[in-house]
């Protein structure tokens, strides 16, 4: 009699992802499995958030003629603001035109601080955030005497 082949019971374990097959086991650690394109959006990471922030709550302790209270007010929506920005990759942007707004009413130099920490490409702000910005920037300003 011939030798006996040795069978596993188990069938070829074949695995479809998107577009990819992958047969066998695999095993991912810390990380994701892409099956073809990974698109990834704009994250603002919180080193990126801290690097624009940080003139602006610098600008705030070193603002004039500004008590304590309103110093912490002020704080306050730009802390509303950092933590909008952190909480999503699409952040609310009629609650960004809010806060932006609300700032340029109480301190209208420390927005002007924001909007240019911003303008860097490091600090890895979206284009709709900074426009945002800007916008409540210029609808708060006083218009010149004519």
């Amino acid at each position: 009699m011939a030798p006996r082949k040795k069978t596993s019971k188990r069938k070829d374990e074949t695995l479809r992802v998107g577009g990819s097959y992958v047969a066998g086991n695999v095993h991912v650690k810390d990380g994701e499995f892409v099956g073809r394109d990974k698109i990834v959006t704009s994250v603002e990471t919180e080193a990126e958030l801290s690097v624009v922030f940080k003139p602006v709550y610098n600008a705030i302790e070193q603002r004039p003629n500004t008590t304590p209270e309103e110093k912490q007010e002020i704080k306050d929506v730009v802390k509303d603001m950092e933590g909008e920005l952190k909480s999503s990759p699409t952040p609310n942007e009629k609650f960004i035109a809010r806060l932006a707004s609300d700032l340029q009413k109480m301190a209208p130099d420390i927005l002007e601080v924001m909007l240019a920490s911003m303008q860097s490409p490091v600090a890895g702000i979206s284009a709709a955030v900074r426009k945002i910005i800007a916008r409540a920037a210029q609808q708060s300003s006083p218009k010149p005497a004519q």
